[in-house]
């Protein structure tokens, strides 16, 4: 398959962190099992090179979110439970991609760079941190912190985790974290601070947090903003103003944290931000070991804080007393942060109104639920909340007038916590029987008949039946239109406003749709139904496409049918971009010269049994004999829906794939170079398209690994120790720069 464009990388970077915002959880075992399953799912759809680029932009973009803006789509567990996994190693089979994705994305985020200048210099360019401000590994269970204490022994001191905007002090100026290695200088707010800070010949550096009190907040700011840490984000990715010294007072900095050239023990640290005159976070020492192998300890100290202390906080810091350096590059060893999302959470009673399904494009019925009322939680007006499944509705018999208790998990998702009332047990099983009145009551407000859903496999989830259900048709219209980068506004919502307008919801109908029929269409409109339209034909007129394409029809051909096979969505789940493109690299070595003769129903139906036949003789990865099964049956809708759509688009010229296919055969990289037996090439810290296409011509692949395989390991610099250059030496393989070649 082609590589994916920095475009396509973005889309599914977004994707990603949309569906990992909606998944539904509700208890920390199930958030952690959603995610594990999740990223499971995405192993099976891209390559590992692919993943890599992918998940290093939504860590990337979830940090600078949440770094930049102080505002985050997932809640502090998603985000956890996503960086512990991907740290697991067990995640992808090269454990150095995963390091790279977490270090590529250091926990943080690029600097947004301001305009202007500033009292004190240019505060909006991105200055090299004295010292690498990493952040804290997470432990939540007892297994995980047992395993840290044999490791560290105490006795331990444990310190309040302020949710503030992290920074340092050192010799005199003062710098935001940004992406832990480059900050921003932001000293002109030290004469602001009400702490007291040390002469900059003061040798150590002070970590500490910008911060504003909840009295402070509460007082001042909260009936103008969400929280506090949003206010002081928002402060910081602004230029120094006059207007705005009425905030900088308001802001304190409190130090929880000392950076040295030599190892110092926790508890002189403490001295050296007594003695400096700073202020220093809340802390309890000399913890003995024994208080390490429960959570009682842990969590009360948690709950005393986050109700007694003037600051906002999300967890705890635990530090060995032992001497310890910061590292260059990584999270400190010697210390990790616990995190207990309810504790302290605000929770509220609620009154349901009513269970609103949506049908997503797997045709599973969703639940989510309107409150009679808004109720206010922590700063936040919450409306909706998640139903989690049906299984949870029908179980709790959730209806209009069920009371709940509510709150927002990790202080950002709205979240049931409680069921108030009697206790209801589910007795007999009524639950499980959709077609019993008390089922069909709580049912009342799916949309669809009752002979239209069913439960699946697990009954956990319902799954409505109804072929062509406008609702998930628009879905999956939305994923076809995404696997071709289509960016024109044109949204679901645009998609649903379309429905309501004309009735017209099928992907062909959609293609064929006139400028002015698009302009009937709710908040639409000329300008943007005429992006539309040319959007559409840019990306999918085929006569368009050969013009910009200048000769290279191959590689045109084989992107589009690769999109169209992944967006018409015709394959069994698990299907992703990269179990298709090893399916369509096996049926190439099979077919061989017959390949292009795949357009045709019938004579792919003659030679469906050669693809079981021969994967032995043609061992690709991922190919099974069961995977091939399916996946024939999934190329034969294919082939169905695609002519479909071909046949009854009139205003775009679909290619025919007949053409795509006999188009793709002209490429002369792909299966039979790859399969040339020569090896792969490697290359680290640095990439040439026209040397890596010169070797791909001699037979040779690409790959991101080093194996028993690899010809030689192609680096920016010989000098430098990487992960890929000390495996290369225990394998033998030669190591050489881009310049040797």
């Amino acid at each position: 398959m082609a590589a994916v464009t920095e475009s396509q990388c973005s889309t599914i970077a977004q994707f990603i962190i949309s569906e990992v915002s909606k998944l539904n959880c509700q208890s920390e075992v199930e958030c952690k099992i959603e995610i594990q399953n999740y990223l499971q799912l995405l192993k099976k759809q891209y390559n590992e090179n692919i993943l890599k680029k992918c998940l290093t932009q939504v860590v990337s973009s979830i940090d600078d979110k949440y770094y930049n803006d102080g505002i985050s789509p997932w809640s502090d567990q998603h985000y956890d439970h996503f960086i512990e996994y991907l740290k697991s190693y067990s995640y992808l089979e090269n454990a150095q991609i995963v390091q790279d994705i977490v270090n590529d994305a250091k926990i943080g985020a690029p600097v947004n760079v301001a305009a202007g200048e500033g009292r004190g210099g240019n505060v909006g360019n991105a200055v090299k941190l004295p010292y690498f401000m990493g952040s804290m590994n997470k432990y939540k269970t007892i297994a995980e912190i047992k395993n840290w204490a044999r490791k560290f022994r105490g006795p331990y001191t444990l310190s309040a985790k302020l949710d503030g905007v992290s920074a340092m002090y050192y010799r005199g100026k003062l710098y935001t974290r940004g992406n832990g290695s480059y900050g921003r200088d932001i000293s002109y707010l030290i004469p602001f601070l009400k702490q007291k800070l040390p002469d900059a010949d003061f040798e150590f550096g002070l970590r500490g947090e910008l911060i504003i009190r909840k009295s402070v907040f509460v007082e001042k700011y909260s009936s103008t903003f969400a929280n506090s840490r949003n206010l002081v984000c928002g402060l910081l990715n602004r230029v120094y103003s006059k207007e705005n010294e009425q905030f900088y007072g308001d802001m304190d900095f409190i130090v929880y944290d000392v950076y040295y050239h030599n190892p110092l023990q926790f508890c002189n640290k403490i001295k050296i931000v007594n003695g400096s005159g700073s202020q220093m976070v809340v802390y309890e020492d000399k913890i003995d070991p024994v208080n390490l192998n429960r959570l009682d300890l842990l969590d009360s100290i948690l709950k005393k804080w986050k109700t007694n202390y003037d600051y906002e906080i999300d967890g705890i810091i635990v530090t060995s007393d032992k001497p310890c350096i910061h590292s260059e590059h990584s999270n400190p060893d010697f210390a990790f942060a616990y995190k207990n999302n309810i504790i302290g959470v605000e929770m509220k009673q609620a009154v349901v109104d009513k269970v609103l399904w949506n049908v997503s494009k797997d045709n599973y019925l969703k639940p989510k639920i309107k409150l009679i009322q808004k109720v206010e939680c922590d700063g936040s007006q919450i409306e909706y909340v998640t139903g989690f499944n049906a299984k949870y509705i029908l179980q709790n018999s959730i209806q209009h007038g069920t009371v709940v208790k509510i709150g927002l998990s990790g202080n950002v998702i709205p979240h049931i916590f409680e069921i108030v009332g009697e206790e209801v047990s589910g007795d007999g099983g009524i639950w499980e029987d959709l077609a019993h009145p008390v089922t069909q009551k709580l049912l009342e407000n799916i949309d669809c008949a009752q002979d239209s859903y069913i439960w699946n496999k697990t009954k956990v989830d319902l799954v409505s039946t109804t072929i062509d259900n406008p609702a998930c048709v628009i879905k999956k219209n939305m994923v076809f239109f995404n696997s071709f980068e289509i960016k024109c506004g044109l949204q679901e919502t645009t998609l649903i406003n379309l429905y309501k307008s004309l009735g017209i919801y099928k992907l062909e109908d959609v293609l064929s749709l006139p400028l002015e029929q698009w302009e009937q269409v709710e908040k639409v409109g000329t300008k943007k139904g005429g992006k539309i339209v040319s959007a559409l034909k840019s990306a999918l007129d085929w006569n368009v496409i050969k013009i910009k394409s200048a000769g290279g029809l191959a590689q045109s051909s084989e992107d589009y049918f690769m999109n169209c096979l992944l967006g018409l969505q015709c394959f069994p789940r698990g299907f992703g971009k990269k179990k298709l493109d090893s399916h369509i690299k096996y049926v190439k070595q099979v077919c061989d010269k017959k390949f292009p003769k795949l357009y045709d129903l019938s004579y792919f139906g003659r030679i469906e049994k050669m693809f079981a036949n021969n994967l032995e003789e043609y061992k690709t990865p991922q190919v099974t004999s069961d995977s091939i099964e399916l996946f024939c049956q999934g190329y034969s809708k294919f082939i169905n829906s695609y002519h479909n759509i071909q046949n009854k688009t009139t205003t775009i010229e679909l290619p025919s794939l007949k053409t795509l296919l006999g188009n793709m055969t002209l490429h002369q990289g792909g299966v039979a170079k790859a399969s040339s037996g020569k090896g792969n090439i490697v290359f680290s810290g640095v990439r040439d398209k026209e040397t890596e296409s010169n070797y791909i011509n001699k037979g040779y692949e690409i790959s991101d690994s080093v194996n028993s395989q690899t010809k030689f390991l192609v680096v920016k610099d010989k000098n430098t120790k990487s992960t890929k250059m000390k495996k290369a030496e225990a394998l033998g393989v030669e190591i050489i720069s881009l310049n040797e070649l």
